[in-house]
């Protein structure tokens, strides 16, 4: 059940692009039967103007599932929400800058950092 279930780090097995080095590193999932919830902070210096992240089961949703995240582009907090876009049959979830999918600067602090959750096949 929620309850019972603990979280699972799983911020040293995904495979992370986006950053040069980073402080803060938390990928966590919470997975209960064929639901999964996610939770996310990312700190470090930007490399890419791309930030994604893998988690270990693939959206089972019919769609791409998007929400709104936090984040800090080129050491200054966005005034827009990052936009979180996880497309179906995927386990890669893409972080855009905005939700026009405008992309990251490729130098300087950057921080992303959200939750969501999403039904999963197995």
């Amino acid at each position: 059940d929620i309850y019972s279930v603990a979280w699972t780090d799983y911020s040293g097995t995904s495979t992370v692009v986006g950053w040069s080095s980073t402080s803060a590193l938390y990928i966590y999932y919470k997975k209960i039967g064929k639901l999964v919830f996610v939770a996310f902070q990312i700190i470090g210096t930007s490399n890419s103007t791309a930030v994604t992240f893998t988690l270990p089961y693939a959206n089972n949703f019919f769609g791409t599932i998007h929400c709104a995240g936090q984040g800090m582009d080129n050491g200054s907090y966005l005034t827009t929400l990052p936009m979180i876009d996880f497309g179906a049959t995927l386990s890669t979830v893409t972080v855009h800058r905005d939700g026009a999918g405008a992309t990251w600067t490729n130098s300087g602090g950057k921080r992303v950092a959200g939750e969501f959750w999403y039904p999963t096949a197995t």
